[in-house]
């Protein structure tokens, strides 16, 4: 099980936080409504399931990320794959702390 904390960030940010979080960059597939957002993650998993899918509350919206890269550059060949399904899609920059729980 992974638990997965982000927040926002601005592009000025080091790789590696001092609190332990990373920069990662993520691909922005939905924003809208729970339901919708809840529909395209569910969607997002059967169709692509190596790529971890995100669900977050960013006022006033839900929004599904998916995809965790170092580097911007895979972010946007994963968002140039997903075009003809998510067209609108965006890559944005996150300061992530990953946690493993369990087994």
């Amino acid at each position: 099980l992974l638990i997965e904390s982000s927040e926002f960030l601005s592009s000025t940010n080091e790789e590696i936080i001092a609190d332990g979080a990373e920069i990662v960059y993520r691909v922005i597939i939905y924003e809208g409504t729970r339901e919708g957002a809840e529909g395209a993650k569910t969607i997002f998993e059967t169709n692509h399931p190596g790529v971890t899918a995100y669900f977050a509350f960013q006022t006033p919206k839900f929004v599904i990320e998916v995809g965790d890269f170092k580097s911007k550059g895979k972010a946007k060949k994963l968002q140039n794959s997903l075009f003809e399904e998510y067209p609108r899609s965006i890559v944005v920059k996150r300061k992530a702390k990953l946690i493993m729980v369990g087994n």
